[in-house]
């Protein structure tokens, strides 16, 4: 297989990809010498790819010698199991994070690659784990929401739509929590403005007592009445609350 060369993908080879049947996808695998990595992929993608076509696919070591055809690979839901857990060692992160969320493919492949993930993380530089928190799956949103030390990582956390409550409740209950993440939580209208959070910041040892105020500020009597005699809330942020309620 050529490598691939924008200008070298002949068009008329893609139409054929793309308008073809399952036997007609066989045959090009057993006859087409200038098949190229995007073309391997495109077949792999194709709705009329199956076990068979993969199969075909697999007498030609020299096509998944390429690095995206190996990834394309994985991802295909047509794809034996044995042979894609075969090549998901070979995944870097950000394949492995695609992989575990494609619920198209088998459930033990999303597992393998959260655990490869999670394997990889200890040699993940800083940058790299703050681009992974914002897209991770659940499972590895899990580990990093107990074990990630770096305020930077879960600061970017925030940004991955799979975040629920429990995880922002679990990060407040972590007494080492730097205050910059505090401080960005209560930026974000989405989890500020839920009761439990609220009553997690205003408890938490690190919240700096600008923060607490604007919390306070956006409470309802009946909420601050509440927290006015909590004992866990330290002396500072409680002397704001009674000098609120005095108001």
């Amino acid at each position: 297989m050529r490598e691939d060369r924008g200008k070298d993908n002949p068009l008329t080879l893609i139409e054929r990809i793309r308008h073809a049947n399952e036997e007609e996808l066989i045959r090009l695998l057993e006859a087409e010498s200038e098949l190229q990595s995007v073309h391997i992929q495109m077949i792999l993608n194709h709705p009329y790819s199956s076990q068979r076509v993969v199969e075909k696919l697999l007498e030609h070591s020299e096509w998944i010698s390429h690095y995206r055809v190996k990834v394309a690979l994985v991802q295909c839901a047509r794809t034996p199991f044995h042979v894609a857990m075969h090549y998901i060692y070979d995944l870097f992160w950000r394949d492995l994070v695609q992989v575990s969320l494609n619920y198209r493919i088998d459930p033990r492949l999303r597992l393998s690659a959260e655990r490869l993930i999670l394997q990889k993380l200890e040699e993940m530089a800083v940058g790299e784990k703050m681009a992974l928190a914002k897209i991770a799956s659940r499972r590895v949103i899990t580990f990093l929401r107990q074990h990630e030390t770096d305020y930077r990582v879960l600061i970017q956390l925030l940004k991955n739509p799979r975040l629920v409550e429990e995880d922002i409740i679990v990060l407040l209950s972590r007494p080492e929590l730097h205050p910059a993440f505090i401080q960005e939580l209560v930026r974000k209208p989405f989890w500020a403005m839920r009761q439990q959070v609220r009553r997690s910041i205003l408890k938490h040892s690190k919240t700096p007592l600008t923060v607490a105020q604007k919390i306070l500020s956006r409470l309802s009597p009946q909420e601050i009445r509440l927290l006015a005699n909590d004992p866990s809330i330290r002396a500072p942020i409680r002397f704001a609350i009674q000098k609120k309620l005095r108001r």
